[in-house]
């Protein structure tokens, strides 16, 4: 009820708790604020104080009448402003009683894990922290610049510059690898199809483990452990009444206790197992050589040869490089294909892209 003009509270006041609300020691507040939460009269729809056993309004008897709820809100959620209320109505603008202004009553505690503190002020998990530091300077910060540093230089690497140059010099090379039928001796742990056995020995074939002691060790096993109890806000409470009451909750609080444990752990030793190994003979193609050609020069061609009954033809394979100068004198090496390389010019000037190694990345002719 208003204490200026007696008006009593309508039913749809909500309360809310502002920034700046007061704390109360006041005996007679605190004991107002501890009857309990309002009701609400079942005939007009009055609110009246938890303390009254008839309305205001319109002297019925409390009888049956439905009480305000009493809510609990976390750090994050404590109703602030006076939306909360249809029409305005809790808005704390001169006149209103002081029924309507949030004041704090004595704190209650409960006890609640870690895991519900959503007010940002509980304890970190043990195991997280900050980096490490090294002389003053934080190793994270060392590491970023460190990253961006090798980043910087692959980019430097990789970057092309144009260079322009003269085509100095053409060379090729060419090469025919030639096998023969032969028969060659050989060694395995079978003979494949078409061996000749020749004779045979024992051999390792492979180690096996086998335990041959055990040594004494020891490790640090580092865990958490209870180290106590601390208290901390978490919210406050709606009293259904005009007034709220800070909430503190508790909740235990570790530290890392590392401690030496001792084991046994097994040593091993590779016993070697033997097997028999046979030698053989048996017909292969093998290598036998390159019939190769080179030139520095505009005509490249292939070496002749013979080829006896018992030989084969395996395989070619070409190289075609242009030596190129700037007007510094720095040689760059550029390998091409036949049809490229044949579109060079001895004395030619071109232009080029290379990285910071050297290294052509493309020859456009000018």
């Amino acid at each position: 009820m208003c204490p200026d003009c007696g008006a009593p509270r309508p039913d749809d006041v909500s309360f809310y708790l502002s920034e700046d609300a007061p704390a109360t020691d006041d005996e007679e507040q605190l004991l107002e604020a501890r009857a309990g939460a309002d009701w609400v009269c079942e005939h007009c729809g009055a609110g009246n104080s938890n303390r009254q056993e008839s309305c205001k309004q319109c002297g019925a008897d409390r009888g049956t009448s439905p009480t305000l709820d009493v809510t609990d809100y976390s750090t994050g959620a404590i109703p602030r402003g006076s939306s909360r209320s249809p029409g305005g109505a809790h808005s704390r603008v001169g006149g209103v009683a002081s029924r309507f202004q949030r004041l704090v009553v004595n704190a209650t505690t409960d006890d609640e894990p870690a895991a519900s503190d959503d007010s940002g002020t509980g304890q970190a998990s043990p195991w997280l922290g900050s980096w490490p530091s090294a002389g003053g300077i934080n190793l994270a910060v060392l590491a970023a610049i460190g990253i961006a540093a090798a980043v910087l230089g692959m980019i430097w690497l990789i970057i092309p510059r144009n260079e322009s140059v003269t085509v100095q010099e053409k060379s090729w090379a060419r090469a025919i690898t030639i096998e023969a039928y032969r028969t060659v001796r050989e060694e395995a742990w079978s003979i494949p199809a078409g061996g000749r056995y020749v004779g045979e020995h024992s051999a390792i074939s492979h180690y096996e483990s086998v335990l041959d002691h055990y040594e004494t060790r020891s490790r640090q096993d580092c865990h958490q452990v209870p180290d106590g109890i601390e208290t901390y806000s978490c919210g406050v409470r709606d009293l259904g009444n005009g007034y709220f009451e800070d909430r503190t909750c508790t909740r235990p609080t570790y530290r890392i206790q590392c401690d030496t444990e001792h084991y046994q752990e097994p040593v091993y030793r590779q016993e070697p197992v033997y097997a028999t190994k046979y030698t053989y003979n048996i017909d292969r193609w093998v290598f036998d050589r390159k019939a190769e050609s080179s030139g520095v020069n505009d005509t490249p061609f292939w070496a002749t040869f013979t080829l006896a009954e018992n030989e084969r033809e395996n395989g070619r394979s070409e190289e075609y490089h242009v030596r190129l100068v700037n007007k510094t004198g720095m040689e760059f090496t550029y390998s091409s294909p036949e049809t490229e390389w044949a579109s060079f010019q001895v004395g030619e000037p071109l232009a080029i892209k290379v990285n910071r190694l050297g290294k052509v990345l493309k020859v456009e002719q000018k």
